[in-house]
Order: C-alpha cells, then structure tokens, then sequence
C-alpha cells in the first residue's frame, strides 16, 4: 500500500502535537512494510527571508537536508521522506497532477488544511482520510468553506478521524461523522524517580498556554522550583521570579518530562487532545491540567483536573494543588498510575490505528 500525506502551507514539523501525530502514522505505516509520503507545500508569493527561515528551522531540527533551494527543499522527518515545495499554481492543479503522478492508495490531510479539502473530494476517489486534531480547523471548515464544498467534503470518500471523544463530539455537533484516533501511537520511555530539587515544569510562553498563571504560581510559591521550555516561536517574557528558568525548545522533550516533579497544563485551548500531559504521565510524572477540551479525557483520575487558573479562587486551588503533590513520596503511587494510564492510551490508539489503517502499529 502506498500512503501520502499532505500539508497545504507553512508548517514546522514536529513543531506542534498535530504535525508530530501525521509523522508518527506515516512512521508507523513505513514500518510495517508500506511506502509513504509526506508533502508540504509553501504557500505561493512566500517570501525569500520566510523561506530561509524555514530552511534555518528545518537546521535547528537537525533534520538531514538533502537539497534546498526556492523551489524544492527535501528531508527526512522522523525516517519519513518529506517533499516541501513552493505551490506556483492554486492548489486544485498540484494536488490533481501529483496525485496522479504518486498514484496513493490513501491519502491523509489534516482539517487544518481548509484550503485542500474542497479539490481534494472533487478529485479523489481511493480511500482519504481527515485528521481532526482541534477545534480551530473544525471552526474553519464551517466558517472558511462554502456550503457547496463542505456538502462535497460529507459526500466524499474522505473518512474523519478525531483525536478525542471531545474533539468527535465537536465534530459531531458540526455535522461531521467521526472515528477517533488518539495521539498516543509513541510512548516515550519511563522516566527515573523524582529527585527531590526537581523542576515544576510548563511548556510554551503563549497566553494561551497559561504562561501568565505559571509566573504567578512560582512568584508565590518561592521555595519551589519552575521551569518553562519555550516552543519554536515563543519569546521569553523579560520579567521573571527568580526561582523560574527558561529553557529551550527540544525535538525530543522527554527529558524535560523525565527531570521534573510535576508537569503543569493551565492551558485556556480547548485542546484536541493533550500531548504534554500524556508525555508527562508516560514518564511517571503527575500532570496538572486545566479542564479544557480533551486535556480532562486524557489526564483521567491518575492527573488532576482543575479550572483554568484566571482568578484569584482558581489560582489558589492550583497553588494548594501542587502543595498536596509536594511530598515525594506521596507521589511515588500516584506517579505509577499515570504510567500505566499512558500505556493504556497508547494501547487504545494503536487499536484505533489497526482499525482505521488496517495494519498494526509497528
């Protein structure tokens, strides 16, 4: 079986949960004996300095760059062979011609990718399947398409599958029929005991990660540790309690996980699904997540699920929180059931995945 998989614009892989998720299918599928392919392609009219910057990006992910030049850049993502190149056409011409010239048993697109769906049901009649991975993509299908082509999107052989119970049932109220998937198909090696000067550790520096709460919660509790790792693009506020540190953004972030006390997730996203926190948990760590989207769904009763830290009441329940997490050895029980509440994600979206690929995740 040959499987593509396709990226309408600018993207950084391994940048986000969603592109990591596309890389670890395709991986999955290579690894069971099938060809993949995995293409992005940059938007038309990209100017010279965005695309050097997406070269420098693609050096700082220490990922092998094969070739570069502005019309085609070529590299391996995860031991998946990627093809990046600039879209000179409108996207119905290039999708058709390399579709044709590939000849894929299946494709896969994520939603966030509004601007390829529409062509894509017209032309495609093998097997498709839409990756649902937030909320902001199913926003834009509904706001972005017209009525026409999101008729031709339900109509067509294109499958969607969710990454959570909630993103489905978002989908579902939007009208669209859904399988879920999770985002757990890696599960990243256990970490070692907590020692006892370990970091608290967030990630991402965006307000809508609840990067303001962190700072508040290590201004007020001084005596412990925090450690934000900041993403791709974030930039590091200049005002900071002491006991707080940056640190810089890793392809592989299990060391992050596996060198904290405790993960925190106050994120005000209604996350699809929660990928911190299951790292965090796959390492042994307790994660401490807010009540949105599917970060409840994935942090189950082994995390703690409070609301998102925006008033002085909720800010308390947080800083109270992590005082009862406080204690090492309190946690050494808690932190076994968040290993095996990630084992048993991973087993569910490998089931998943042999459901809807029809091939065992190797």
């Amino acid at each position: 079986m040959k499987y593509v998989a396709l990226c309408s614009y600018f993207l950084w892989p391994y940048a986000t949960g969603g592109e990591r998720t596309v890389v670890d299918i395709l991986a999955g599928l290579q690894r069971a004996g099938h060809d993949v392919l995995l293409r992005y392609a940059i938007p038309r009219g990209l100017p010279e300095h965005a695309f050097q910057t997406f070269c420098s990006v693609l050096q700082r992910f220490e990922l092998p760059l094969d070739e570069c030049s502005r019309q085609r850049v070529s590299y391996l993502a995860g031991e998946v062979p990627v093809e990046a190149l600039a879209v000179m056409t409108s996207p119905p011409a290039w999708i058709g011609d390399w579709l044709e010239e590939v000849a894929p048993d299946v494709v896969i697109v994520q939603a966030k990718d509004v601007m390829l769906l529409p062509s894509l049901a017209a032309i495609w009649r093998g097997s498709g399947i839409v990756l649902l991975q937030e909320t902001d993509a199913l926003q834009r299908l509904a706001t972005m398409l017209t009525p026409g082509a999101l008729s031709r999107i339900r109509h067509s052989s294109l499958a969607m599958a969710a990454s959570s119970l909630f993103l489905q049932g978002v989908a579902a109220a939007a009208g669209f029929e859904s399988r879920v998937l999770y985002s757990a198909l890696v599960l990243p090696p256990g970490g070692d005991a907590v020692c006892a000067d370990a970091p608290i550790t967030a990630f991402g520096t965006g307000h809508d990660k609840g990067v303001d709460a962190v700072l508040t919660l290590a201004a007020r509790l001084r005596g412990s540790r925090f450690r934000v790792v900041i993403g791709w693009n974030d930039l590091v506020p200049k005002e900071r309690p002491p006991n707080l540190e940056f640190s810089p953004f890793r392809l592989n972030s299990s060391c992050y996980h596996q060198s904290s006390s405790l993960v925190l997730v106050p994120s005000r996203c209604q996350e699809g699904f929660g990928r911190v926190a299951h790292e965090a948990m796959a390492a042994g760590r307790v994660p401490v997540v807010s009540d949105r989207g599917a970060l409840p769904e994935v942090a189950g009763s082994e995390g703690v699920v409070l609301p998102v830290p925006d008033t002085a009441d909720e800010l308390a329940r947080w800083e109270s929180a992590i005082h009862g997490l406080a204690d090492v050895q309190g946690l050494r029980s808690r932190m076994h059931g968040c290993r095996r509440r990630a084992e048993h994600l991973t087993e569910e979206s490998r089931r998943q995945f042999a459901d809807l690929f029809g091939a065992a995740y190797s």
